[in-house]
């Protein structure tokens, strides 16, 4: 059996010697993974982000197969000066591989992670795609967030909350009661303009879904990076001599 793809990497870990048990997230195959014999040259393009020209073949289809992998942009190259950023790619990627059944079609979400790959080697609107790009993965694995409007009243205005328990918005007015048990909703995720403030609120929403309902399921926790990727945003000044531009 054998096909050729497009696909993005998602990480790589030894297998022996010399070789490698890749996995990537392909346009029409879905995550994948295979064995890849490894050597000096190819090392620097095993890394999560990279998109590449890959064909997998196996003499049956439930074999882990082997990996051909030819690089068409080393992303991870492009952000190296920026821990955040690095933060961000690795934690979207182990979120990707641990939480995508094998070859299960997914080719609307591998354009949103192109989408979210295009944002994170620029200078606009990296993080707010971070956070975005994970509800979108929550809504691609059946937990998808509502805040068109208020679970209580159905009020389509002054939403600020969000129900831990059901993922849908609240009003100010009706989770007053509740404010305790309450998580915060972003504004830039109904269409108004963010603040800084925003960000770290985005970052604990979509970590708490994607803890409850994926992780745990998968018996994996988030990645070191991503908490990280949280302080960066929580405390400011540490962001001097990062490229945030555009946030």
């Amino acid at each position: 059996m054998q096909w050729s793809d497009e696909g993005i990497i998602l990480g790589a870990r030894k297998f022996g010697e010399n070789k490698a048990i890749i996995t990537i997230f392909t346009k029409n195959n879905g995550k994948q993974q295979g064995l890849f014999r490894t050597n000096k040259s190819n090392k620097a393009y095993i890394q999560p982000g990279t998109k590449a020209k890959v064909t997998w073949y196996a003499r049956l289809s439930e074999q882990l197969g082997t990996w051909t992998i030819e690089p068409i942009a080393i992303n991870c190259s492009s952000i190296m000066s920026n821990q955040a950023k690095l933060c961000s790619l690795t934690s979207i990627c182990h979120v990707l591989s641990h939480c995508l059944a094998e070859a299960e079609d997914h080719s609307e979400l591998f354009q949103e992670f192109e989408l979210y790959i295009k944002k994170i080697i620029s200078r606009n609107e990296w993080i707010t795609q971070h956070i975005r790009f994970e509800i979108a993965i929550l809504r691609e694995l059946g937990y998808g967030l509502d805040f068109s409007c208020c679970a209580a009243t159905g009020q389509t205005d002054d939403l600020i909350y969000v129900s831990p328990r059901t993922g849908r918005a609240v009003s100010k007015t009706a989770g007053a009661p509740y404010i305790d048990r309450l998580l915060h909703l972003p504004q830039f995720l109904i269409n108004i303009k963010s603040a800084e403030s925003d960000i770290v609120s985005g970052l604990n929403l979509t970590k708490y879904f994607i803890e409850k309902h994926l992780l745990s399921h998968a018996s994996q926790a988030l990645p070191s990076e991503r908490l990280r990727l949280e302080r960066f945003f929580a405390a400011p000044a540490s962001l001097a001599n990062t490229d945030f531009a555009g946030i």
